[in-house]
């Protein structure tokens, strides 16, 4: 049924038509997105599910000279069972949905590091696939069907198990991938660990206040087109598992070396720390060879 409050009684009745097959044409788009969360997203978190996530590493194989080099990164919430052992798993799961959309967040904000500003953006294409697949992106995820044109994101944040995510980030043409990974990276450490999470939540009628601070480990790998071909030469059912792998042993890097920190990949496939959290515990390694500025990355 139309909104009445689109609706004039002056009007001609061909004028309340196309009133009603607009509201109508909202209200299926409406349903068509909320079938498609179902599909493709987390209950829990929100995040990209498995089959999501295969659907979009299917949209990606098809558009590899679109993409460029990929940033993958392997995010691990520290010491997460002690909520569930401290609070519960009702307050456990609330902590994961605060996490989920601080990430979810983050890969929204990076959307325009994917095309140099002096070249053609090759990244539409991508993004009109995935729109043409139904995939629903982190900035679409609670649309305003309202404004016809949601804002859009090429990376995908996943829910990879448990407490752990992996975030997909393409970058198009780049001239320093490693230098925007690695402040992708921190960028994504601050956000999980700066501020305490809001826990609050009802208990036998009453609300319980409570605020926890937590931090990340980050691991980060920058997946070259060649690399990024072979894990598509690969069977499907591997794809999301071989790229995880390119970052997790940057992430165990981080967690081995106190937590709190941020690994990345180097071309020579060594991982080192090129970050710690200000709520970090010893000291910094030796050898950090990234610098880290805000100079070349676009949020």
């Amino acid at each position: 049924m139309a909104n009445p409050k689109i609706l004039d009684p002056d009007q001609p009745p061909e004028v309340h038509s196309v009133a009603d097959l607009l509201a109508q044409h909202r209200s299926n788009r409406q349903k068509i997105h909320d079938l498609q969360i179902k599909l493709y997203r987390d209950r829990l978190t929100r995040l990209m599910s498995r089959d999501g996530a295969a659907l979009y590493l299917q949209t990606m194989a098809a558009h590899l000279d679109d993409v460029g080099a990929v940033v993958v990164i392997s995010v691990d919430m520290d010491h997460f069972k002690q909520v569930n052992d401290a609070y519960g798993h009702k307050v456990g799961d609330i902590f994961l949905k605060e996490a989920s959309a601080r990430i979810a967040n983050m890969t929204r904000g990076f959307k325009h590091t994917v095309s140099h500003p002096k070249r053609e953006n090759k990244m539409e294409a991508f993004l009109a696939a995935l729109e043409e697949n139904g995939l629903p992106l982190d900035a679409d995820v609670s649309p305003d069907y309202s404004n016809d044109n949601p804002p859009q994101t090429v990376g995908a944040s996943i829910r990879y198990g448990g407490e752990e995510s992996l975030i997909i980030l393409p970058l198009g043409e780049t001239d320093n991938p490693y230098q925007v990974a690695a402040k992708i990276g921190k960028r994504i450490c601050d956000a999980l660990s700066d501020d305490p999470y809001d826990l609050s939540h009802e208990k036998n009628g009453q609300t319980i206040k409570l605020f926890v601070s937590k931090t990340a480990s980050i691991g980060v790998a920058v997946v070259q087109p060649d690399e990024l071909s072979a894990v598509f030469s690969g069977e499907p059912d591997d794809w999301l598992s071989d790229l995880n792998n390119c970052s997790d042993a940057a992430l165990y890097c981080a967690k081995d070396n106190g937590r709190s920190r941020v690994a990345l990949r180097l071309p020579d496939q060594t991982n080192k720390i090129i970050y710690m959290h200000p709520k970090g515990e010893g000291k910094m390694p030796g050898g950090v060879n990234i610098k880290i500025t805000p100079r070349d990355l676009v949020a």
